[in-house]
């Protein structure tokens, strides 16, 4: 599944971007959960976002939720470096797609309900977006893989 070097490589950058999306929502977690004022990028409106209506579903911040998303993102691509196995893939595969969605869901509510943008929440949403992508490479590359086998086999 991930022998061949690019296969590996690709799975190395959706790590990264698990880490970067990790990082980020960590970050608006204690943001959030603290009161402390969030530093934004010039132009950004990060606090009218982050304090909007749609930031927590019940008491719970988005950004923690977000963080555990990553989080379990990051557990099943240990287990597919570690264990190869197709049901690692599909954890993450499904896992990601369920992220991607509900990233264009909030960015949709950034851009037309809110009225604002925030930088960090972007960051996330388009680490969400790499990692689904590679996430479908890594899938697409599999099934090539596994009906070379069948016909190796037969």
């Amino acid at each position: 599944m991930i022998q061949d070097q690019k296969n590996k490589w690709l799975l190395i950058l959706i790590l990264v971007f698990m880490g970067i999306g990790l990082g980020d929502t960590i970050y608006l977690s204690y943001i959030t959960m603290t009161d402390i004022s969030v530093v934004c990028v010039p132009g950004g409106s990060c606090s009218q976002v982050l304090t909007s209506a749609y930031s927590k579903i019940g008491p719970l911040p988005l950004a923690l939720l977000g963080a555990i998303y990553y989080a379990g993102l990051l557990f099943f691509a240990i287990l597919l470096f570690k264990n190869q196995s197709k049901k690692n893939l599909l954890c993450l595969l499904y896992l990601s797609g369920f992220g991607f969605i509900v990233s264009l869901f909030l960015t949709y509510l950034q851009i037309f309900t809110i009225g604002q943008l925030c930088f960090y929440c972007l960051t996330s949403a388009f680490a969400t977006t790499v990692i689904f992508i590679g996430i479908l490479f890594l899938s697409k590359s599999n099934r090539k893989v596994a009906s070379l086998d069948q016909v190796k086999n037969n």
